[in-house]
């Protein structure tokens, strides 16, 4: 009763809200929606938990698209496969069997789809605690602290609400009036250039009188030619301890006539632009710079992004978010910005 008293007084707020990329966090769970309309959420173990597990309910937009479920469990270590059983609150699912785990490096996962992925976000709403067995003793749990609250902001992004498909808010409005998703933007990259006879590291002078720009005694410095004239000098000016900090320039193949430049972050994010990008890599061949902010050492939360040259600027192409510490591998972040290059 109090859950449901919840979800219309939160439905109330919602209504006539404007759908578009953010992110949302309410206890142990964390939503991410992208550009496109595909939003995920995460359900993670309690803080208190000896090992990290959590739960990714993932839907792209559109009437048609169905949800799916990923769970992953310490995907920080090696661990083994198995056959996995899930209780509620003490309960089996009902419409959820036995799971086949994949175990590896990175932890060890299973996946739903269709009838039992259905099956088991309905579950959610009205639970407390999911536990994961095998051999059947529990040997994690995730939290459902939030579930409501995320899932409901997830059907909201989509424009789900009060139709048949929503997850936690459904209704007697048909499939058929869920918007469309959205075409992703088209970037056409520039053409691939030589790099042959570029320095190794950017010259002094690019970052003389650049405030807080520390440069340290052996660098690791991005040199790229983007285009005979044009040479994207990186010099790094960090390097702590756990993340690289570099400034970039456009400049002539010596680097002069040189000009800082920044970098468009996504739309729904915490920023809109990014002038250091952290632990920055670029690609001649696809003309891609990637960054990877890290929020801890750990690298289980954080941003990443990549841009991609276009012959005048970098544009973006894709970014993934992941706003909660809570043991979530880079591979399973969502993500909050998706373009297309060609």
């Amino acid at each position: 009763m109090l859950k449901g008293l919840a979800i219309a007084a939160a439905l109330l707020v919602f209504a006539g809200a404007a759908r578009a990329a953010g992110t949302k966090t309410v206890n142990d769970w964390t939503g991410v929606c992208s550009n496109l309309g595909s939003c995920a959420a995460f359900g993670f173990s309690p803080e208190d938990a000896d090992t990290d597990a959590y739960l990714r309910v993932s839907r792209a937009a559109g009437p048609a698209a169905a949800p799916s479920v990923l769970i992953a469990f310490d995907p920080g270590e090696a661990q083994p496969g198995g056959a996995w059983t899930l209780e509620l609150d003490g309960r089996p699912v009902a419409g959820v069997g036995p799971l086949r785990a994949v175990g590896g490096g990175g932890g060890a996962r299973a996946r739903l789809s269709g009838a039992a992925a259905l099956a088991l976000i309905q579950a959610l709403r009205d639970g407390k605690s999911l536990a994961i067995l095998t051999a059947g003793k529990t040997f994690a749990t995730v939290s459902l602290a939030g579930s409501a609250a995320v899932l409901l902001w997830v059907d909201d992004q989509q424009g789900r609400v009060g139709t048949v498909t929503a997850l936690a808010s459904p209704g007697s409005k048909p499939a058929s009036a869920v918007p469309p998703a959205a075409p992703a933007p088209l970037i056409a990259a520039a053409p691939a250039v030589s790099q042959a006879g570029l320095p190794k590291a950017a010259p002094k002078s690019l970052t003389k009188d650049v405030v807080g720009c520390d440069r340290i005694d052996k660098p690791d410095d991005i040199v790229a030619r983007l285009a005979p004239g044009v040479v994207l000098w990186g010099p790094e000016c960090e390097a702590g301890p756990y993340n690289e900090v570099s400034i970039f320039f456009l400049g002539d193949e010596r680097g002069g006539h040189a000009r800082q430049i920044t970098f468009a972050e996504a739309p729904g994010g915490d920023q809109a632009s990014e002038d250091e990008p952290m632990n920055a890599s670029f690609d001649p061949k696809t003309r891609r710079l990637s960054a990877f902010a890290k929020a801890r050492g750990i690298g289980d939360c954080g941003v990443t992004t990549s841009w991609v040259w276009d012959g005048k600027a970098f544009r973006l192409l894709s970014e993934f978010d992941m706003p909660a510490c809570r043991g979530a591998s880079p591979d399973d972040w969502p993500a909050l910005y998706e373009a297309r290059a060609r």
